[in-house]
């Protein structure tokens, strides 16, 4: 990771740069804990189009409390998106993996095996599990998961809502039709093209574990939806709440 600037508060040290290779580098936070090595590291796949602005400032308030507990966090900026390289028409699900990937390169050196952990919200984690999976030791951490076809199906669902509540003419074509005549359509102002349409699509929750066993923890359940992670504003005590589960269940041995 090329460190462009680093900042110290408190407890937390966050370190911002580049990681990868230019013409696709992607932007890179560390939240590292400022006094001692880490003794563990999660890196946060973000969720995608219009959940991107709904999470982004929980994953930065997440990512300072478990710094100052002692667990590194890794974000970062898919390519093509946000202040990322790169061209976000090719962005397909392969690809958001592989960012995962580089990202993960990041990480604090040290950190044992057993105690990287990668969180995905909604369809950022089916793009966590797959990156897990890359890791046979790491474990996983999720927030509503959704899998690509119920995505789709949301999004439909949004688009046509849009177009009856005045914010449209009610008459919108379909993703499909769309993607059919113009290869892209419009999602609540973020474009979609076929590429990622198509690359998600089919992919599940349950294929993107695979076949072994893994540690997973869910930090949202039917009681819990739209807490804090879908809130308007993120309380402070909920994400120290959160972190304070995430930083002791890696502390913890394993349970396979």
């Amino acid at each position: 990771m090329e460190v462009a600037w680093v900042r110290g508060e408190d407890h937390v040290e966050d370190r911002v740069g580049y990681a990868g290779r230019s013409p696709n580098r992607l932007f890179v936070v560390v939240h590292a804990p400022r006094e001692a090595p880490a003794t563990a590291a999660l890196v946060v796949c973000a969720p995608i189009l219009a959940d991107v602005p709904a999470d982004y400032r929980r994953e930065v308030l997440l990512g300072r409390a478990l710094a100052a507990l002692g667990v590194a966090v890794v974000r970062f900026h898919y390519r093509g998106w946000g202040n990322s390289e790169g061209d976000a028409s090719l962005t397909t699900f392969e690809a958001l993996v592989a960012d995962a990937d580089v990202a993960t390169a990041a990480a604090p050196a040290g950190v044992p095996p057993g105690r990287l952990a990668f969180l995905g919200t909604r369809v950022g984690a089916l793009v966590a599990a797959a990156a897990a999976r890359r890791h046979p030791a790491a474990r996983l951490v999720v927030c509503e998961p959704v899998d690509g076809a119920d995505y789709w199906r949301e999004a439909e669902r949004a688009r046509r809502v849009r177009g009856m509540t005045g914010s449209g003419d009610g008459t919108a074509a379909s993703a499909d039709a769309e993607l059919d005549r113009t290869g892209w359509f419009d999602l609540l102002g973020y474009r979609v093209d076929r590429a990622l349409y198509e690359s998600v699509r089919t992919r599940t929750l349950a294929t993107e574990l695979g076949p072994g066993p893994r540690p997973v923890l869910r930090l949202d359940g039917p009681e819990s939806r739209r807490r804090w992670w879908f809130s308007s504003e993120a309380a402070a005590g909920d994400v120290g709440s959160a972190a304070g589960q995430v930083s002791a269940w890696l502390a913890s041995e394993p349970q396979r």
